[in-house]
C-alpha cells in the first residue's frame, strides 16, 4: 500500500501550496518532491503530513508534482491564478461638512446595484439650519447614494454606526456601542445587545463579521469580544484590554479550519499588538506577531489565500510565524479585503488605496486626500467602494473594474 499522498491545498498566482502525507511508516523518512522534471525539494517527514509552499511561479501555468520515496510516488497537478486587472475607473462622492463634522466608517456590497456605507452625515435641515440628527446609512443603486436615518424602537438616533454585516439583503446587522438588527427597509432597528452584560464596563463594539444567524462576532475596545450561536448573545474573554480594530474569520491552510482572527492593537498610543486567533472550540490563541514596532489594525483572508494585514504596513503570512512586508508606501492602512490571492485592496489614512493582482501592487494616485482617510473598504467582483472621510465631509471612493 502506497504510504504517501500529495495533496494540493491552495494555489495563488505566484504559490502552490501542497499538504505531504507518509502514513504507515514510523520512522522518518527523505521524500523528494518533483516539479515537472525537476527536484524542488527533499522533506524529511515521519508519519503525519507537512505543508510545503512552492514559490516563485508564473502565473496561470500549469505544473505537475511527484512525492518519491523509494519506489513509491503520488502526483497531484495545480493550475496558478491568473493575475486580475488594476485598471478601475472611479467615482467619489462628498456628503455633508457645511453642517458637522462626518464620516463614514464602514461598507459592505451586495451585489453591483446596492451596497451600503454606515457612519454620521450631518446637513442642513430644510430651514437651512443644522439638523442635530445625523444620516447614519448610504444605500448605493449602482449609480448614487441616498442617505437615511436609523433609529432605535425608542426613537433615539443611532449614532455614530461604525460597522456593518450584511446576511442578506433583510438581515443587516449594526455595530455602534451596540449591536443592532435591521431589516434593511424600516427607519428602526432592533436593539440585540440589552440582555448581554460585557465584562468591561468601557467596552463597546465598533466591527462585526459573519455570514449566518448561527456564527456572528462582534469586537470592539476594551478587549471586548461577543458571539451569537442562536441562543442570544454570550460575552468571550479576550485576555487583553487592547482596542480589538477589525475580525475577520473562515478556514484557511496557514493557521486551520474555522478560525476567526481579530486584529489587537491601539492605533495612536503606544503598546501590544496582537493577532488573536479563536478556533471552533471557544479556544482563544494568537498567532505569533514579531514587529512590535508595526500596529495591527485589519485582516483578511479566505480559504485558499494567503492572510493579509494592515496597519503599520501591510504584511502576508508565510506560516511558522513568517510574515512578509508588501511594496507599499508606509502609511497606515486601517483596512484590507480581498475577493481572492490575486484581488485584494487595502485603503489607509491620506486616502491611500492599493490594489494587489496576484503578483504586483498599484497605488492609486488620483484618490489621495488633501485633509482626510479612508477607514474601510469592501470589494465584491469588479466594484470596490472606500469610504471614510475629508476634511469636514463624509467621503466615498467607487471603483468599477
Amino acid at each position: 500500500m502506497n504510504p504517501l499522498q500529495l495533496t494540493v491545498e491552495s494555489v495563488s498566482c505566484t504559490d502552490v501550496y501542497l499538504r505531504l502525507s507518509l502514513s504507515s511508516i514510523e520512522t522518518q523518512r527523505t521524500l523528494a518532491l518533483k516539479r515537472n522534471d525537476s527536484t524542488v525539494a527533499m522533506i524529511s517527514l515521519s508519519a503525519g503530513d507537512s505543508l510545503f509552499d512552492d514559490e516563485g511561479l508564473l502565473p496561470s501555468k500549469t505544473y505537475t508534482y511527484t512525492l518519491v520515496l523509494n519506489s513509491w510516488s503520488t502526483t497531484a497537478q495545480a493550475i496558478t491564478l491568473d493575475t486580475t486587472s488594476h485598471n478601475f475607473t472611479w467615482q467619489t462622492f462628498t456628503f455633508g461638512g457645511d453642517a458637522g463634522s462626518c464620516q463614514l466608517n464602514d461598507v459592505a456590497i451586495i451585489n453591483d446595484t446596492l451596497a451600503y456605507a454606515v457612519g454620521a452625515v450631518y446637513l442642513n435641515d430644510s430651514t437651512g439650519q443644522i439638523d442635530p440628527q445625523p444620516y447614519g446609512i448610504a444605500e448605493w443603486n449602482g449609480a448614487a447614494w441616498r442617505l437615511g436615518k436609523i433609529f432605535d424602537n425608542k426613537a433615539h438616533i443611532i449614532t455614530p454606526i461604525r460597522g456593518i454585516d450584511i446576511l442578506d439583503t433583510s438581515n443587516i446587522w449594526l455595530a455602534a456601542g451596540s449591536i443592532y438588527y435591521w431589516d434593511g427597509h424600516s427607519e428602526q432597528v432592533q436593539l440585540n445587545f440589552s440582555r448581554l452584560i460585557l465584562p468591561n464596563p468601557n467596552g463597546t463594539i465598533e466591527k462585526l463579521f459573519g455570514a449566518e444567524w448561527t456564527n456572528l462576532f462582534g469586537v470592539g475596545n476594551a478587549g471586548t469580544i461577543v458571539c451569537y450561536s442562536g441562543n442570544g448573545w454570550q460575552s468571550l474573554q479576550s485576555g487583553t484590554g487592547l482596542s480589538l480594530n477589525d475580525v475577520w474569520g473562515g478556514s484557511n491552510p496557514w493557521i486551520g479550519n474555522d478560525v476567526l482572527l481579530i486584529a489587537a492593537s491601539e492605533k495612536y498610543v503606544a503598546g501590544e499588538k496582537k493577532l488573536l486567533a479563536l478556533d471552533n472550540h471557544g479556544t482563544l490563541d494568537s498567532i505569533p506577531w514579531p514587529m512590535q514596532d508595526r500596529r495591527i489594525n485589519s485582516v483578511w483572508y479566505d480559504e485558499q489565500s494567503h492572510v493579509y494585514t494592515s496597519g503599520g504596513g501591510v504584511f502576508r503570512y508565510n506560516g511558522s510565524g513568517s510574515w512578509i512586508e508588501q511594496p507599499l508606501p508606509l502609511i497606515y492602512t486601517n483596512r484590507i479585503r480581498g475577493n481572492a490571492d490575486n484581488d485584494i485592496v487595502a485603503v489607509g489614512d491620506f486616502g491611500i488605496a492599493a490594489h494587489f493582482n496576484g503578483v504586483t501592487w498599484h497605488v492609486y494616485d488620483e484618490l489621495q486626500l488633501s485633509n482626510g482617510n479612508y477607514e474601510s473598504v469592501a470589494i465584491r467582483g469588479n466594484l470596490v467602494i472606500a469610504v471614510g472621510w475629508n476634511g469636514e465631509s463624509g467621503y466615498i471612493a467607487a471603483g468599477k473594474r
